[in-house]
């Protein structure tokens, strides 16, 4: 499966979301529903042997990350596209997410 993994980066987050679950990200943001993508960075894009996002999280938390891998442990706040879709890392599960670039 061909995947991408962004993460915040900390000096872009004025608003401090890093690793916050998805309704405390919207909130954050006057509660629009989008993700901003300004304050996130690729840290990965390539294939994976994973069928679902889940086996994603085991991978990127419990396996062995492939060697092109920037990021830290996939954790709340990150976020997966694949299959031409962006899907945010919450408490628990994955929402499936608008990630574009927001006015701060």
């Amino acid at each position: 499966m061909k995947i991408k993994v962004y993460q915040i980066n900390s000096k872009r987050d004025k608003k401090r979301i890093k690793f916050r679950g998805y309704d405390e990200t919207v909130k954050a943001q006057d509660g629009l529903p989008l993700i901003n993508r300004s304050i996130y960075d690729e840290v990965f894009s390539g294939e994976v042997e994973c069928k679902t996002l889940s086996d994603i999280y085991v991978l990127l938390n419990y396996g062995r990350c492939p060697a092109e891998y920037k990021g830290h442990s996939l954790s709340v706040s990150d976020i997966i596209q694949t299959n031409g879709e962006f899907h945010f890392v919450d408490k628990v599960g994955f929402q499936k997410v608008e990630f574009t670039t927001l006015l701060d």
